[in-house]
């Protein structure tokens, strides 16, 4: 029975050293890409792992976090007004219209905060010497993987709160995932 425990007590042992250190990277256009990106956090806390959040704050207007087990929540901001908050859907909201991730807004977005990010040497460097196992990204732009790539981050991985936006199944070579789209045969009710 003793030499049982012993199995057990190692077991366990090993499976408690295998957590990670993570770097969440989130890209706050709206509440719900932050509660997502906050929730991801709170799962891989709960299940051991210790996890910064850096959000950059495309939307002024989102002033959450979505997280409650962070260690650390970092936020880029930019010193003049964000874009983002030029988007037809920031603007007026009753009119219809649709969100376009070519738009030239989004793209400027995409650039401020990244050039704002890579500006911060000694916030890059404060975040290197916490020597992350685990980069995480938000799709939604790709400065968090030209940051892990910074940081010596060698595991990364990415997500999306939305389903996959075709650009980035084009860009890593995937097809678009035939859930997401209607078939106009079966759709008509």
């Amino acid at each position: 029975m003793s030499f049982l425990l012993s199995i057990l007590f190692f077991v366990g042992l090993i499976c408690s050293s295998l957590s990670f250190k993570v770097l969440l990277y989130n890209t706050g256009s709206s509440k719900s890409h932050i509660q997502f990106g906050g929730a991801l956090v709170n799962t891989l806390v709960d299940r051991g792992h210790v996890v910064d959040l850096l959000i950059m704050s495309w939307n002024p207007n989102v002033n959450s976090n979505g997280t409650y087990l962070a260690r650390n929540i970092y936020r880029i901001n930019l010193n003049e007004e964000s874009p983002w908050t030029r988007m037809d859907h920031l603007v007026d909201s009753m009119r219809p219209q649709t969100v376009s991730f070519s738009h030239p807004i989004y793209e400027e977005t995409r650039q401020e905060f990244c050039k704002t990010l890579l500006n911060q040497s000694d916030f890059i460097e404060r975040l290197k010497i916490e020597q992350y196992d685990v980069g995480i990204s938000s799709l939604y732009d790709h400065c968090g993987l030209g940051l892990f790539y910074l940081l010596g981050i060698r595991s990364t991985m990415g997500f999306f709160p939305t389903p996959m936006m075709d650009w980035t199944g084009w860009e890593l070579g995937l097809p678009m995932a035939p859930s997401y789209i209607s078939d106009l045969l079966c759709d008509q009710t």
